[in-house]
């Protein structure tokens, strides 16, 4: 379009200067002439940008010619390279173009229309369908896959058949592409007595924290709500496809959703999403954690040279001044203002095509806003390298967006590097730590900072780093809460009876045992008169015992220290009886097998072979009775990924 009116503005039309015979007149037909030419071409640009590439670039239609001539030949291997060639150079047209990298299309509009159909044909069948998704992943590559994706749906592509391309599950792929309708399958379900509605309810339950990423994101073209909508329906078709296999309300509904969750891993603040996979490419989700997280602490430094005043360069915050009518401001005003708005009301939000994280802040009355600096550029980063990305924007890689100064990732504490051994400090940390401390001085056990010296030692054992960890500690906590009085523990068992138990729980979770109420005392303290900081220590005490009845279970001693985390916290809800009922779950931790882990954590599968989840036999009692605590640390055992993905080194 640059182009475009450049050559119009060089004519000179209507000037002295325009060399020539033609009139006024002429030479105003002449302009308007090339001014609708402009106009349509951007308007072709728009509706079937690779249509007109092909009829206007010799270029394109050359190597278009070339990839047909190999039709009908022995030759696939050349026929697809050529086939590469030109979607390359399409892309690097378009490119020059100006259309935006999210925009870009390989296809012309009838090739995607014929896609189109044939997904939308209900006598091809689901296999079939699947068939010719992976043609295409074959024909066109994993990382062009996200571009036929977005110009399906530009084509207004349902929904359903969006989530069948796209996601990494063939049984649920399978059962989008079920030529079934939605309609015939409720008839089906009123058939069985099947309550359609309370499906819908629970559909929305499992995709809640998944709906409310999509609240989070910016304003777009459609409802975010009208889309969870259309996502919903189409998981209700796949649970009502498994429950005309005579798979259980309850197990269907689950699976389903699962199915189309277990593609994604969703930020603590619930505003960003990471997908596993990228065009089957997989992404380093942990890395992605650490980066956000570790910018956000970033950006809290407010010291001389901070990363925030280094984003903003030379220019500083006046660009804001004016982009959100601050009038009548100093520029060091201006500066306090945004910093500390950007500082104390920032969130991670995804970019436009789900494949990064943009670092919005919260304007008050101006809205959600992305960060920018007086350039334009903003602070965000790619989940993974993929072509045709903006090169200026990096990756998961450990420096901060823009300056590209190093990023102080934050192992996860404690790491055998965390702590600095110095004899000569040793005492005066020991001493820091007691003062430090939530449990009194004088109650402290003499092995409670023996991790100092084991880390130096290099002897800190899982359960160490675990004792250690307060991130772990606090998620247990929260997850027991405090009750300083005795109480019985009551629920609701699988057959819907309510049960009261007999024995009476105090503290965060401790069982009081015959013991103990006989002698009216836990660890010398009384039980009808526990203080917070007494209740801290007999919590302590517990997790000792359960760590080291962990530690008989875990015969890898290499395991990720999260996995050993979520095991121990299991254990303590549990007991060590319960938990060692899990035995494909341990024995998928020991060997390191941490997604098919976080699957046994929540359901029960045909057979004794741990890697042998094809057939689902319900869900486990423990993921029935504390669905929310239980779904939680199964995805964070799921997003456990090897050391080797990431550094290279064994996990």
């Amino acid at each position: 379009m640059d182009e475009a009116n450049k050559l119009i503005e060089s004519k000179n039309y209507n000037t002295d200067l325009y060399v020539g015979s033609a009139d006024l007149i002429t030479q105003a037909k002449l302009k308007e002439g090339l001014i609708n030419a402009r106009d349509n071409t951007a308007k072709q640009m728009l509706e079937d940008p690779v249509k007109l590439q092909i009829d206007t670039s010799p270029e394109i239609s050359e190597l278009l010619n070339n990839y047909r001539m190999e039709d009908g030949t022995d030759n696939p291997e050349i026929k697809l390279a050529n086939l590469e060639i030109l979607n390359n150079a399409i892309i690097e047209d378009q490119l020059r173009r100006g259309v935006k990298r999210a925009n870009l299309k390989i296809l012309t509009k009838q090739e995607i229309t014929q896609f189109k159909d044939q997904f939308l044909d209900t006598s091809i069948t689901s296999e079939d369908k699947l068939k010719l998704k992976e043609q295409l992943k074959l024909n066109y590559g994993n990382e062009k896959m996200g571009m036929i994706v977005n110009h399906l749906q530009d084509e207004k592509t349902s929904d359903t058949i969006l989530m069948a391309i796209a996601t990494e599950s063939p049984e649920l792929a399978k059962d989008l592409f079920d030529s079934s309708t939605l309609k015939e399958l409720k008839t089906l379900a009123a058939q069985k007595d099947i309550d359609v509605d309370s499906i819908k309810k629970l559909i929305a339950k499992e995709t809640e924290d998944f709906g409310q990423v999509l609240d989070s994101q910016g304003e777009g073209s459609e409802s975010k709500a009208a889309k969870m909508l259309r996502i919903n329906e189409a998981l209700l078709k796949a649970a009502l496809v498994r429950t005309n296999k005579n798979v259980s309300v309850e197990d269907a509904v689950e699976s389903a959703s699962n199915d189309f969750l277990n593609d994604y891993v969703i930020n603590e603040s619930l505003t960003a999403l990471i997908p596993k996979k990228i065009n089957n490419i997989d992404i380093p989700v942990v890395a992605a954690l650490n980066k956000s997280e570790a910018i956000l602490i970033g950006l809290k430094d407010t010291s001389q040279g901070n990363y925030l005043d280094r984003f903003m360069g030379e220019d500083g915050y006046m660009h804001y001044a004016s982009s959100l009518n601050i009038p009548n401001v100093s520029e060091e005003e201006v500066k306090k203002r945004i910093g500390f708005t950007i500082r104390n009301y920032s969130r991670w939000l995804n970019n436009s095509d789900m494949t990064g994280m943009v670092l919005y802040a919260d304007f008050g009355s101006a809205g959600l806003q992305p960060v920018r600096n007086s350039n334009g550029q903003r602070i965000e980063f790619y989940l993974t390298d993929l072509p045709n990305q903006d090169p200026t924007i990096k990756d998961t890689i450990s420096v901060y967006p823009v300056t590209n100064d190093p990023l102080p990732l934050i192992p996860d504490p404690p790491s055998d590097d965390y702590f600095q051994y110095d004899e000569n400090l040793i005492d005066e940390t020991i001493i820091d730590e007691k003062k430090n401390s939530k449990f009194p001085v004088d109650e402290q056990s003499k092995t409670d900072f023996s991790f100092f010296t084991k880390v130096a030692a290099g002897e800190a054992t899982l359960g160490d780093k675990f004792l250690a960890d307060n991130n772990s500690i606090k998620m247990l906590s929260d997850d027991e809460d405090t009750k300083l009085k005795p109480y019985n523990l009551e629920y609701t068992d699988l057959n819907g009876k309510k049960i009261k138990e007999t024995f009476r729980t105090v503290g965060k979770g401790h069982k009081i045992t015959e013991k103990e109420e006989k002698n009216g005392k836990i660890y010398d303290f009384n039980i009808d008169t526990l203080t917070e900081e007494q209740v801290d220590i007999i919590f302590k005490k517990d997790l000792e015992i359960v760590i080291k009845d962990v530690d008989k279970l875990v015969t890898n001693k290499n395991i990720n220290p999260t996995a050993y985390s979520i095991l121990v916290q299991m254990g303590f809800q549990l007991g060590t009886k319960g938990l060692s009922g899990f035995t494909k779950t341990i024995k998928a931790i020991n060997e390191q097998e941490y997604n098919l882990a976080s699957k046994h954590m929540l359901n029960n599968y045909e057979g004794k072979d741990y890697k042998n989840i094809s057939k689902q036999i319900g869900k486990t009692k423990w993921h029935i009775q504390t669905k929310n605590r239980a779904k939680r640390l199964s995805k964070l055992m799921a997003s456990i990924e090897k050391k080797s993905q990431l550094t290279n080194e064994s996990p």
